[in-house]
């Protein structure tokens, strides 16, 4: 099998990250960047078979890692066939005249080229050389599998430390992809051309009732377990596939940032060049806690794995089982009893596997360029399949139905579990349920996974929805805690909720450990029943008794950009914009009819399809997987994730202080690479807006369109499956408002009404924030404003039809009568919505 792994060595070396600068001679000082006297550190030779100094330079990366010549020779027709498949769409468009070098100016955003950066058009021999000698040192004693599937997580991450504020562009005539997404995309690629022919498989699988799985869930352990166990699940499914062929087989979600795979990786180092690998990250990469693995995955699978579709699906099946046995192998360990392995047979849901024959869905098509191909083939996999709905507990239904007969038989009588309310209950005693509690085999695993991840990571403590509603008032109490008379060690070996590691220390996780499982702190004192003086311990009159749950979700990713539908006025315009060189006009028409002979769409004002090429679905992709980390990290700030995907997130949050509404605000200017909510209103710009950084690295943002969110503010004490189902539902009623891009609050127990719902656009949510400053924090304005505006018979008038200048004059009237400060001079938002929201967001942490 190390023949595999020398050719996708090869592919992601063939074009060097220095590939701008060598083309152009623009390193900084004299010869090659590889020159005689570092080689002769190493005792290898200068590659010179091949026609491009960039490949030459490339190619002797290769053997520096431990390829010969020979082997290079053999192989290198695979790697130029899988490069010329992956190219982005610019290189069909430009003229054949364009054949010069040209040193690279500007870095397009591919989803909207009017947001750009600047680039740097010379570099340093030195960061170079040290780049290169640090990948060999790492990498040469490796077997070619780990150095591959290692130089695949580590060849951008460290170009980056040696080599910083540098970004390559893989054609400096145009200026979207890095050298590094067409690196990907190739290696990718040489899966279909191991062959020399195209030949293999596209394979989607996901996992349904992911949705279900979440909300079957009386507590925070619960809901966290549930989407972990998937995320898992999901990537367990694939590891020997990775094992077997590379990682480069996974088109999305992005693996070479994923916590799951790093961690995989043992020769990963915390720190390059002095700093940290994946600075800031660096927790969150080494400690795969974080439910960030979507449980929906594109393959693309070279023709060995089987000899048809109908194989490859039961292979991956079979995968899928024993995926699922080593994790309830790992998790039982902690189980109380033994005998609910045998009720843990099934996984959780079944698995949705869709294959594709490459050689033979493209057999009869007579397409003209690869590019068309690839989209032919993204669309044949993304079809919609007539899909069955599947409920939880279906895999589990011939041991319900053995369990229930025997019952039966025996006259006895069977309890269901109080968490899902759907299976039968198998276990009521074990240390981590509460007095009444039974749990299905399903609720138990996703109970206890906690506990397994709490021993083998080290990970937080998962606070209660009570807990998450206090962190605030938690934090308050951690800086005047008082002793703890328990002994028990455990505690202090975890950490706190990461909302509170600011506290972090073994005494603190020890009274956090105590007074929120063996006493409930914030419920006794609601309940006026606490042993420890509440006031002593900073806590307001009043602690909180809501908290918010968060949906978010990416506007038109699978209608639209996965489609390959971005922004732009026309596909010639993208063209000219993000090209240095001449266009060719004619092959741009045939290009576009060529497009919509696969996907037949209507395009909106400012929108254009350009093909979907490897190049452009891998940085989409890795787009996407770094939105994930940031969500991931921003959320621990106030709040608790339950899962981050890219372009979807879900988290719990405090309302306190407006936690939620920044929560909410930070995920979505990560969505663009925004600094500020003003960002999202501009159309064009040259800087940080459009891109996504960790780092020093860069990535193209998914901002030719928005993200919604759907926000229900819950009492502790309410169903959570219940209150997780209106918050997806508030998160879908986007669809109703045009352009979406928008943030849907709703707050209340019981019976709702939907009318009551505040629709804010994401570019006006400041305007929230900047009334609630005027009457919580600087207390300029009385709390009475908002229940004097929303109460008033006119203004509930102006709700269903246009008032004009009837509604400013109503709130500004009620503005002179609340206000508390006699100067204040404030322009209050005349728009019901985001005043409603305030009141919906009111808080007892501040008064």
């Amino acid at each position: 099998m190390s023949e595999i792994f020398k050719i996708k060595i090869l592919a992601l070396l063939h074009d060097p990250p220095w590939k701008p600068w060598g083309i152009t001679r623009s390193i900084e000082g004299s010869g090659r960047a590889l020159d005689d006297s570092f080689l002769k550190e190493f005792n290898v030779t200068y590659y010179e078979r091949a026609s491009d100094v960039h490949e030459k330079d490339g190619l002797t990366f290769a053997k520096l890692l431990g390829i010969t010549d020979e082997e290079i020779d053999k192989y290198i027709e695979i790697v130029h066939k899988a490069d010329r498949f992956s190219a982005s769409l610019e290189r069909y468009a430009i003229s054949f005249q364009n054949t010069g070098t040209y040193k690279q100016t500007w870095k397009y955003n591919v989803f909207n080229p009017k947001h750009r950066i600047k680039l740097v058009d010379n570099i340093k021999k030195k960061c170079i050389q040290d780049y290169v000698r640090w990948i060999k040192d790492n990498l040469s004693n490796l077997n070619w599998r780990d150095k591959y599937n290692s130089l695949y997580a580590l060849i951008e991450v460290s170009w980056y430390h040696f080599c910083p504020n540098n970004y390559p562009l893989a054609d400096t005539r145009i200026g979207t992809y890095s050298v590094f997404d067409h690196l990907y995309a190739t290696s990718s690629m040489v899966n279909w051309f191991l062959n020399r022919d195209l030949t293999g498989y596209i394979v989607k699988i996901d996992l349904p009732a992911i949705q279900q799985i979440i909300s079957k869930a009386r507590k925070a352990w619960d809901f966290w377990g549930g989407s972990y166990l998937l995320s898992w699940l999901t990537y367990e499914t694939i590891d020997p596939l990775i094992h077997s062929y590379g990682v480069d087989i996974v088109l999305s979600p992005f693996m070479g940032l994923n916590p799951f795979f790093v961690t995989r990786l043992k020769n990963i180092p915390r720190e390059i060049n002095g700093k940290e690998t994946y600075w800031e990250f660096n927790d969150l990469m080494f400690n795969p806690t974080q439910p960030i693995m979507p449980a929906t995955v594109l393959l693309a699978l070279p023709k060995a794995v089987n000899h048809n579709e109908d194989e490859v699906k039961k292979y991956i099946k079979e995968l899928y089982v024993k995926a699922w046995e080593k994790i309830v192998s790992a998790v039982s360990d902690n189980f109380s009893d033994k005998s609910i392995l045998k009720s843990l047979e099934n996984p959780i849901t079944p698995i949705r596997i869709r294959v594709v024959d490459v050689n033979k869905a493209l057999r009869s098509k007579n397409f003209n360029s690869a590019f068309s191909k690839f989209m032919y083939l993204i669309k044949l996999i993304n079809e919609a399949d007539v899909m069955v709905k599947v409920t939880y507990g279906i895999t589990a239904s011939d041991f319900v139905n053995k369990y229930t007969t025997e019952k039966y038989e025996n006259k006895e009588l069977y309890r269901i579990c109080t968490s899902c309310g759907v299976l039968p209950s198998v276990i009521d005693n074990d240390e981590d349920l509460e007095e009444g509690e039974r749990l299905c085999q399903y609720c138990y695993i996703k109970r206890k996974l906690h506990k397994y991840m709490e021993r083998k990571y080290n990970m937080q403590l998962i606070p209660s929805t009570i807990d998450i509603a206090n962190v605030y008032n938690w934090r308050n109490v951690l800086e005047k805690k008082e002793e703890v008379s328990e002994t028990d060690e455990y505690p202090k070996l975890l950490r706190l909720p990461d909302p509170l590691k600011a506290h972090d220390t073994p005494i603190a996780r020890l009274f956090f450990y105590i007074y929120t499982t063996k006493k409930r702190l914030m419920l006794d004192c609601i309940e006026g029943t606490s042993e420890i003086d509440c006031k002593n311990l900073g806590l307001p009159k009043k602690e909180e008794i809501y908290y918010a749950i968060v949906k978010g979700d990416g506007d038109y990713i699978g209608k639209k950009l996965w489609k390959g539908i971005v922004r732009g006025e026309n596909f010639k315009d993208y063209i000219n914009t993000i090209s240095n060189v001449t266009v060719d006009e004619k092959r741009i028409k045939e290009m576009e009819e060529e497009i919509r002979t696969i996907f037949n769409v209507n395009l909106e004002k400012d929108e254009v399809q350009i093909p979907m090429t490897p190049d452009y679905l891998i940085t989409l992709s890795r787009g996407l997987m770094v939105v994930s980390l940031l969500d991931a990290l921003k959320v621990s700030k106030d709040g608790f994730l339950i899962y981050s995907g890219g372009d979807d997130v879900a988290f719990l949050s405090p309302i306190s202080n407006l936690s939620v509404l920044n929560l909410i605000e930070e995920t979505r200017l990560n969505y663009w690479g925004a600094s500020r909510i003003s960002d999202l209103s501009i159309s064009s710009s040259e800087g940080a807006l459009g891109f996504v950084k960790i780092g020093d690295m860069i990535f193209d943002a998914p901002i030719a369109y928005g993200r919604s969110y759907g926000v229900y503010i819950t009492h502790y004490k309410d169903p959570f499956f219940y209150s997780w189902e209106i918050a997806s539902r508030l998160e879908e009623l986007k669809d109703e408002v045009k352009g979406k891009d928008v943030t849907i609050i709703l707050r209340g127990r019981g019976e709702l009404d939907f009318k009551n719902i505040a629709i804010i656009r994401n570019s006006e949510l400041d305007q929230i924030e900047g009334l609630y400053e005027k009457i919580k924090r600087k207390k300029e304005l009385s709390n009475s404003f908002i229940k004097d505006v929303l109460g008033d018979e006119i203004i509930k008038k102006c709700v269903e039809s246009d008032c004009g200048n009837l509604l400013k004059s109503v709130v500004d009237y009620y503005i002179t009568r609340n206000k508390l400060k006699k100067d204040l001079n404030y322009t209050p938002p005349y728009n019901l919505n985001i005043i409603k929201a305030v009141e919906y967001l009111d808080d007892n942490y501040m008064g």
